[in-house]
């Protein structure tokens, strides 16, 4: 949810002229890569620690032991309300970076962990340099959400403090695949508005051709996510589909059984739709 917030926050403030966003300059004539593009990435960079930082504070803010009386839909709402304030011009603020050096010996990795998913977040957006988009950048995201699955971000409640922060070697289980389905689908959602807008008003350059990787020159993975949903709906339907009843009397029974079964159908008939669970 702090990840959905701050994505949001990019996405309807950071190329907003009314909102302190960086506009594309009108004045450039290239085919592809506008310079605004590197102002843009540096505002990345300087706000990404209060993004990492304000996302693994909630992750261990709403432990298990501390989540009881709390509804789900308040916990959502304030960790995506967080990170949409650390996505914002006072982020830095609010979560100032730590520039003091850890001991080699202490047990503590949280600082190598923030540095690590900071440079996962720096490359999901596009290359400053080259101003191009592919993806490899694409990658880097699933990569950032992997890692968030490995501490345990993705686990409702699931994790302490000292899981987060690297104490602990690994995790005791898994988050189950319909907390993994949800989370992808709203976070890739979210990633999807802010890389399509850069690509478009920014116009970054293709990092390479589709080729053999898709349909878009951009863009691999919401294809695959497509897919996966596409069978998903073809299993439902098979598995909810009705029989037809067949009538063995005389041919008056077969014409009336004729007449009454688009009735009956239509009154049996379950919501064509793959996102309800088996």
């Amino acid at each position: 949810a702090s990840l959905h917030g701050s994505l949001s926050c990019m996405f309807t403030t950071w190329m907003d002229p009314n909102h302190g966003g960086i506009p594309p300059d009108l004045k450039v004539k290239a085919r592809f890569g506008n310079p605004a593009f590197r102002n843009w990435h540096a505002r990345l960079v300087e706000r990404s620690y209060a993004i990492v930082r304000c996302l693994m504070d909630c992750h261990v803010k709403y432990s298990r032991e501390e989540m009881e009386g709390l509804k789900k839909e308040e916990v959502l709402k304030e960790c995506s309300d967080q990170g949409c304030r650390a996505a914002s011009i006072e982020g830095p603020t609010l979560w100032p970076q730590q520039h003091d050096k850890m001991s080699v010996d202490s047990p503590n990795k949280e600082a190598d962990v923030i540095a690590e998913l900071r440079a996962y977040l720096h490359d999901s957006f596009g290359h400053p340099i080259r101003i191009d988009y592919g993806t490899g950048h694409e990658s880097s995201f699933a990569v950032l959400l992997l890692s968030l699955c490995k501490i345990g971000c993705f686990c409702w409640g699931g994790t302490s403090n000292r899981d987060c922060n690297g104490g602990g070697k690994h995790l005791k289980s898994n988050p189950p695949p319909e907390v993994i389905s949800l989370a992808s689908l709203s976070l890739f959602h979210a990633y999807l508005n802010v890389t399509r807008e850069l690509q478009r008003d920014y116009m970054l350059e293709p990092a390479g051709s589709h080729g053999v990787w898709g349909l878009d020159d951009y863009h691999c993975i919401p294809f695959y996510l497509g897919a996966c949903q596409m069978m998903a709906r073809e299993k439902w339907q098979r598995q909810n589909q009705q029989p037809k009843k067949k009538n063995t009397n005389n041919e008056v029974g077969t014409e009336q059984g004729s007449k009454n079964e688009p009735e009956n159908e239509g009154a049996n008939r379950k919501p064509d739709s793959p996102y309800i669970p088996e």
